[in-house]
């Protein structure tokens, strides 16, 4: 399966998803902005404990975070940890760092 395809799984796996009790008061709106050949921009909002995604630009997001598809693709599989990838640049985050790293754990569990 190409990259983009699995990512895409990815997130149609996560929309409608009810979160865990800890993460229930998180409301954030996220635009998901992949680079390179498999890119593609995903808006992402969570609120009232339940994420919705879809492709395409989020309206005002609180949160944009900037990646490779590639490297995308290796955090979703659990092959990498994503604030060690912002920590070496290779995952750029535009807004509220503390949000990014609520997200971070509710997204992939790091």
């Amino acid at each position: 399966m190409a990259i983009l395809q699995e990512i895409q799984a990815y997130l149609s796996q996560l929309n409608g998803l009810q979160l865990e009790e800890e993460a229930k008061g998180l409301s954030a709106i996220i635009q998901l902005h992949l680079t390179g050949e498999n890119g593609g921009n995903f808006g992402l909002r969570i609120h009232n404990g339940q994420i919705n995604t879809g492709a395409g630009y989020a309206k005002t997001p609180d949160l944009t975070v900037t990646m490779s598809a590639e490297d995308c693709l290796t955090v979703i599989k659990g092959e990498a940890d994503s604030m060690g990838m912002v920590m070496s640049g290779r995952i750029l985050i535009d807004g509220d760092r503390m949000l990014a790293m609520q997200v971070a754990n509710v997204l992939w569990g790091k």
